[in-house]
């Protein structure tokens, strides 16, 4: 009888080694590959490398360039039939990143190279290197979310051959929007998902990761995030989101600095050229690529435990607004559980509100409520007034010619940022009016968070019932993964408890002026609304078929703080997942429309928030790349970086206007398509709603 094999052990104390030999300031950089590129002796396929752009929209202010794209030119060496021996030229499009966070500007020029590559039929390299997107205003004003969203978007659907490799850090959306290759599904061709040996590719960076999990816990520290996360080469291979791992130098590349990285790269250039010459020898048509890659995006890196069919279960409507269970848990994980998932704040924002007419023996119709009185901190929204007169001004310069749209969103930009006067909301209103606006303040939209069910309620028409899809798909239905620790699985559990969901995204049928509506809903109270690597992106795949089979519009509706950490890469490749089913329903043209809600964060705007035909928001949306914890980790950074003063609290106070729906509905990704095309309160959502989806069926 034949023994299993046996996989190697994988030890956590390598993985933070790893770890930290992908972040030694003396590791092999991007920049060095490109200067090889020029040096036959070090990387003896490659002849030259050509730089395509040297412009501001791919720099710093410092003038360092946060991607190089061009082209180059490789040589291969090959016998013929007869044993002759030829040579053979082959030009590449490469796109590098350079390790800093990326500007809108180096996304959208990286974007312009991938098309070039489709352009010019030739091959693309893509070298990954940064921490993730840059969070600043500008970034946040020119739509950052977005063009990571649409990078993502146009590497799945690019019709040419691509090849990655993660060379030191591969961080969050903006490292995936540059790693995304062929899937070669064929064993014995090599691999085109590539990693440095001593690389890391993860889903946010060790130390925001420590201190968003365990920011007052000194027993934990930045090494128990790498061993959460596990963004190391072997782990990613084992979870098949990575197919080779390029040698380095023994012990890592910063140990041949001296001599110019040459074992490194000699192991960089030897992969490459087997890879770029088994494309040359193995054409393949390539409309088959893009499905092969989409396909495989779509069905995701981790197999169910067995066959799973899509069953539905009816739910009847039941008005008014739904209470959470209350849990009883280990303290340390319930503290814990509370912080990510936003807490008992439902519950309470309502108690605080009966509270307040109970002290002033109010009924429902006083207006003695004022914004904010639900909050813990009894913290009001805001109203935002922007400029038009400028706003108009810079629109006038697009359309006379006088300026392009990169000049067009960057200028708006600057407008949006100093032209705007931000005040405190002073609404006062009855608890009727606050629930007639389902739980929000008429004038800002300020308000309590619903749960993903509420959210469905209040879409479909009135007394009919909502099926449920895929109820009992949970974290057991899939074969299990390193990510998935005793103390995760807990979380999940209590999450589970609360919210009565097995998973953050509910999905089912439910009718919309008399028809039927594909639901897709992310509900804040499991976990924050996060998305992993294989529940939720799973049930959204199987929703997209379903409503393509039905014909039936899909809603997604996004109340979210993104990819969850727990579940380390497979959650960040849960956004290329979540994208590539946003292009099944394109492709076979089912109307995608989405809903964003407060709050929506981090990886949900930079994939399937992103993408809608027609996307709508509530009045009180707080949206963005990356949250306010985030926002603020990354302000402290910059200022010790640049060691300049900097008033992080009025800082904050800034980007957090970045955030509102009233400021976003004025940012434009493309001419006359801005993020979001509706604004408007809770109440007056549906009506919105509905009639695109009577468009689609023809009322």
């Amino acid at each position: 009888m034949s023994k299993e094999k046996q996989e190697p052990v994988i030890s956590l104390e390598d993985t933070v080694q790893t770890y930290k030999n992908s972040i030694h300031v003396d590791s092999i950089t991007t920049q060095n590959i490109i200067d090889a590129f020029n040096n036959s002796e070090l990387m003896p396929n490659f002849i030259s490398f050509e730089d395509y752009d040297k412009d501001k929209y791919a720099c710093t202010t410092s003038g360092k360039p946060l991607v190089i794209g061009g082209k180059a030119r490789m040589c291969f060496e090959y016998e013929t039939k007869d044993k002759k021996l030829k040579t053979k030229e082959k030009d590449i499009i490469v796109v590098a990143q350079t390790g800093d966070l990326l500007s809108p500007e180096s996304l959208i020029f990286s974007r312009e190279m991938y098309k070039e590559a489709e352009v010019q039929g030739l091959d693309l390299l893509l070298l990954t290197n940064t921490e993730g997107g840059d969070v600043m205003e500008h970034s946040a004003l020119m739509g950052q979310s977005w063009q990571v969203s649409e990078n993502i978007m146009t590497l799945l659907n690019l019709e040419t051959n691509i090849v990655s490799l993660v060379v030191r850090k591969g961080g969050s959306g903006g490292g995936l929007c540059n790693q995304i290759a062929n899937y070669q599904p064929d064993e014995k061709r090599p691999g085109t998902n590539l990693i440095l040996e001593n690389a890391a590719y993860y889903v946010i960076c060790p130390q925001h990761c420590k201190s968003i999990l365990w920011p007052k816990d000194d027993n934990k520290n930045i090494d128990d995030a790498v061993k959460l996360l596990l963004p190391t080469p072997n782990h990613l291979v084992k979870h098949k989101i990575i197919d080779t791992i390029v040698p380095e130098y023994p012990g890592g590349s910063h140990k041949e600095k001296k001599i110019n990285y040459a074992q490194t790269l000699e192991n960089i250039n030897n992969t490459l050229k087997e890879v770029f010459w088994d494309f040359e020898t193995n054409k393949k048509d390539l409309e088959k690529i893009v499905k092969t890659r989409l396909a495989r995006a779509r069905n995701g890196y981790v197999s169910l435990t067995k066959a799973t069919k899509l069953n539905l279960i009816g739910k009847k409507f039941v008005p008014g607004m739904h209470s959470l269970k209350k849990v009883k848990a280990d303290k340390t994980l319930r503290d814990h559980e509370r912080k990510i998932s936003g807490g008992v704040a439902y519950e309470q924002g309502y108690s605080r509100i009966s509270e307040i007419m109970r002290k002033e023996g109010a009924d429902n119709k006083t207006p003695l409520m004022n914004c904010g009185d639900h909050s813990p901190k009894q913290k009001s929204g805001t109203i935002v007034e922007i400029d038009k007169e400028a706003l108009d001004f810079v629109q006038r310069k697009f359309e006379s010619g006088k300026i392009n749209f990169k000049q067009y969103i960057k200028e708006k930009a600057d407008v949006l940022l100093n032209n705007h006067v931000v005040k405190n909301c002073t609404a006062a209103f009855s608890k009727d009016v606050f629930d007639a606006n389902y739980g929000s303040c008429p004038v800002c939209g300020e308000g309590v968070i619903p749960t993903a069910m509420d959210w469905i309620w209040r879409f479909v028409d009135a007394g009919k019932d909502f099926q449920e899809l895929n109820s009992d798909l949970d974290v057991n239905s899939f074969q299990k993964t390193k990510y998935h620790t005793e103390d995760y699985l807990k979380e999940i559990e209590i999450a589970q408890e609360k919210t009565g969901n097995k998973s953050a995204l509910v999905t089912g049928i439910g009718p919309v002026v008399g028809n039927n509506v594909m639901f897709c809903a992310l509900d804040f109270y499991f976990m924050g609304g996060s998305f992993g690597g294989l529940v939720e992106p799973r049930k959204f795949r199987d929703a997209a078929i379903y409503a393509k089979d039905k014909k039936m519009p899909l809603v997604f509706i996004s109340s979210s703080g993104g990819a969850r950490m727990q579940e380390g890469t497979l959650a960040l490749k849960g956004m290329e997942s979540t994208s590539a089913s946003v292009q099944y329903l394109r492709d076979n043209k089912i109307p995608y429309l989405v809903v964003l809600t407060n709050p929506t964060f981090g990886g949900t705007p930079a994939s399937l928030g992103a993408q809608g035909k027609v996307t709508l928001a509530e009045k009180g949306l707080r949206y963005g790349f990356t949250g306010p914890r985030v926002i603020q980790m990354a302000l402290k950074e910059a200022a010790q970086k640049s060691k300049i003063q900097m008033d992080l609290g009025e800082k904050m106070k800034q980007l957090e206007f970045m955030m509102c729906a009233d400021v976003l509905k004025h940012v434009e990704v493309a001419p006359n398509k801005p993020i979001i095309d509706f604004v408007g309160k809770r109440n007056k959502l549906k009506s919105e709603l509905a009639k695109y989806v009577s468009m689609y069926y023809g009322g």
